[in-house]
């Protein structure tokens, strides 16, 4: 459930866009975990949404390190 509703938000987003960077991922957890938790109310839906933001935040900047990394030591 997690993955596609990711997938469909990531992708929606590109499209929209027209620009593919890690700011598509970020937005899409966040979105993601906010649907996800909408049933429990406002307050556990925007606490689950920045959780998902945070957790793809972190992935795309670790992402990001090493592509970074993998550059300058060529």
């Amino acid at each position: 459930m997690w993955g596609g509703c990711f997938s469909s938000i990531d992708c929606l987003l590109l499209w929209y866009r027209q620009h593919d960077d890690p700011l598509n991922a970020v937005v899409s957890g966040f979105l993601t975990g906010g649907i996800l938790a909408f049933r429990s109310g406002p307050q556990a839906a925007f606490k689950n949404a920045a959780i998902g933001g945070v957790m793809l935040c972190l992935i795309e900047g670790v992402t990001v390190m090493i592509s970074q990394y993998s550059m300058r030591m060529q």
